[in-house]
């Protein structure tokens, strides 16, 4: 049975994700602590992971020394608005979104936790293109790794690293906010959160699949239309 890393299970996609192939694969799921926990009834290994803190990280990683996960899905992300007047909360946005996420994607391709062609998957808002007011240090986070991904591709060629550029798939909103949520796209999808969870199924499967550094629009030409709209 495959195993799969996922970074930040408690995210809406990767807990539909886990949901879906639940019988499966088997998950290795982190979390930031222990409220955030979610106790699936299969046989899954749950490990609290801050990626906020290095200590946290290295316990986590000694902790799966002896593993070797196929695919690594990265979901984890601080998505807030900009608080200028903090200098923690600005290092604390650096360090998930950026450093400590490489610092981890390096550490389990040091540690023989990643084998030779595997997938790494990250995930980015295609709204960071055009971004929402005051969201800027959210926007330069991922943007910056976006750029990093080519010297990863480069620097660990047995590793295929994948980066999927996302438009709406799921809210939580009501009502008349929910269907101005799902038609910010300029092409309609029904339930795009299913289509995104099939999708990444088929790429994890496709074994001919070896377009590292590859980037994947899956937004569906969502924000050629935001300029009208206030979201």
């Amino acid at each position: 049975m495959k195993k799969i890393l996922i970074v930040w299970a408690n995210a809406k996609i990767s807990n539909k994700f886990i949901n879906t192939y639940i019988n499966k694969y088997k998950f290795y799921n982190t979390f930031k602590n222990k409220e955030n926990l979610i106790h699936y009834k299969n046989n899954i290994k749950n490990f609290i992971l801050d990626l906020n803190s290095i200590e946290s990280i290295k316990i986590f990683l000694q902790k799966v020394k002896k593993e070797s996960f196929s695919w690594v899905l990265l979901f984890s992300s601080i998505y807030r608005k900009d608080n200028f007047e903090d200098i923690d909360w600005m290092l604390e946005s650096l360090n998930v979104n950026i450093i400590n996420i490489i610092y981890l994607i390096e550490k389990l391709i040091e540690n023989w936790n990643i084998a030779d062609n595997s997938k790494i998957i990250l995930f980015k808002d295609a709204w960071t293109k055009q971004p929402k007011d005051w969201y800027i240090w959210y926007s330069i986070a991922k943007n910056i790794i976006w750029n990093i991904l080519p010297s990863l591709s480069i620097k660990h060629n047995n590793i295929i690293f994948l980066w999927i550029d996302m438009g709406p798939v799921y809210t939580e909103k009501i009502g008349s906010e929910k269907d101005i949520f799902y038609n910010k796209p300029l092409i309609k999808l029904d339930n795009p959160l299913s289509w995104l969870i099939n999708f990444l199924s088929f790429l994890l499967h496709e074994e001919n699949f070896f377009s590292t550094w590859s980037i994947i629009d899956f937004s569906w030409w969502t924000y050629l239309i935001r300029k009208n709209q206030k979201w």
